[in-house]
């Protein structure tokens, strides 16, 4: 299956050039960069990537019957770069942190961010933007969270391009499953691979941070998690440790 790409020695941040070009960017080209000068992660945050060390790559939704399924679309991200991984090196280690990062042996290597586009005030597409940590080997010390790379973790150079086109053409075969309505179990290795799961954690929730423990994910993508002796379900929201 074969897949387009635009790629760029550097740039401020892919998914800010799908968005100012959006109407330009057939749906599924890849956009990616050796550097990305102002990456952006979830709630604002900067994503650090060493220059070609790492994977950094954005695309479009542009079919209405994908981008309504949003909600569903940043679990299905996360899963497919966890398969990924776990094809490339012929294992099973990664976990995934609901709703948009994967994890190996407790150590963050990619995350996802769903930006909307907007016309007229009304959603018209969706844009992907996906970081994972390849060849990187230090990182800055200030992180929330403890994170690595797959050279770390399992001890040899990643091929970048030779990854890349694995992922890519997994984003495309999954994606027109999901088009199709054909079945992915997602939500099974969602589940069976939750880092979060009993898990005590903090939730952010309308900008109120509250004590939660993780119980579960649900068949709609919801996190299902216990806070204050009850049961509730959510589709968004920032999950920490801290």
């Amino acid at each position: 299956m074969d897949f387009k790409e635009i790629h760029f020695d550097e740039i401020d941040s892919t998914s800010t050039y799908i968005k100012n070009n959006f109407d330009k960017i057939d749906q599924f080209t890849f956009v990616s960069a050796s550097y990305q000068s102002c990456g952006r992660g979830r709630n604002s945050r900067v994503w650090v990537s060493n220059k070609n060390e790492n994977l950094m790559f954005s695309f479009s939704i542009k079919d209405e019957s994908l981008f309504k399924l949003y909600k569903n679309i940043s679990l299905l991200s996360s899963y497919i770069l966890a398969v990924t991984i776990n094809e490339f090196f012929g294992v099973k280690k990664t976990s995934i942190k609901w709703p948009n990062d994967v994890y190996i042996d407790g150590f963050k290597i990619g995350g996802i961010l769903l930006e909307s586009h907007m016309l007229d005030d009304k959603i018209d597409g969706i844009i992907i933007g996906i970081g994972v940590n390849l060849n990187q080997i230090v990182f800055p010390s200030d992180f929330k969270y403890p994170v690595s790379s797959l050279k770390l973790i399992f001890g040899e150079t990643i091929d970048i391009q030779q990854f890349k086109k694995i992922f890519f053409n997994n984003i495309l075969k999954y994606f027109i499953k999901l088009k199709e309505n054909s079945f992915i179990d997602y939500i099974t290795f969602a589940r069976e691979n939750n880092y979060l799961k009993d898990k005590e954690v903090y939730a952010t929730i309308n900008n109120f941070k509250k004590k939660v423990k993780v119980l579960d994910i649900n068949d709609d993508c919801s996190l299902k998690m216990l806070i204050d002796n009850n049961t509730i379900s959510i589709f968004s929201g920032e999950i920490t440790f801290h």
